[in-house]
Formats: C-alpha cells, sequence, structure tokens
C-alpha cells in the first residue's frame, strides 16, 4: 500500500487450493500451477482478499499487476477475492 507497513495475516498455499474450494476471484485470476515451482521465472504471486484490497489499497483495480513486499520480498499481485471469501476459515 501507500501507508507504512503493517501485519497482516497470511497464508502460504498451492495453486490447487482454489479450484478444490470452487473460489473464484472477484478480480484478477488464482494461483497458476507454475508459480507452485521453487524458482520459477514469474515471481512470487499474492492474491489479496477483498477487505485488505479496500483497505491498504483503497479498492484500486489498478493494484492487479501491481507489485507488493511481503515479509521482504516482492510479490505480484495476481487477483482479489470476493467479500465473503475467507481462509484460512475460522
Amino acid at each position: 500500500g501507500t501507508t507504512a507497513p503493517v501485519n497482516l495475516r497470511l497464508a502460504v498455499v498451492s495453486a490447487e487450493l482454489f479450484p478444490l474450494l470452487g473460489a473464484k476471484p472477484q478480480m484478477g485470476r488464482v494461483f497458476l500451477p507454475e508459480e507452485n515451482k521453487a524458482g520459477n521465472s514469474g515471481g512470487r504471486a499474492a492474491i489479496l482478499s477483498q477487505r485488505l484490497w479496500q483497505r491498504q489499497f483503497s479498492a484500486d483495480p489498478a493494484v492487479i499487476g501491481r507489485s507488493i513486499t511481503l515479509s521482504g520480498k516482492p510479490f505480484n499481485v495476481v487477483g482479489v477475492m470476493p467479500a465473503g471469501f475467507q481462509y484460512p476459515i475460522e
């Protein structure tokens, strides 16, 4: 985002998670199988919750394709999940 760093809850998942759950993004896409591979040339990918997208990125649709830093590493935002999607399930 454009603000000071914040602590976030995140989950490291494989590309198979979203199809398994039948979950589709509100915007963008889910992870690709090649993004599971260590050292893939496409880099790291991230999918945001709708809440995070609204709070930290002002619901800007241009966040898709943007690079963000998580735990000091760059990630490319590839999708935003719809309202109500929650993982891990609480």
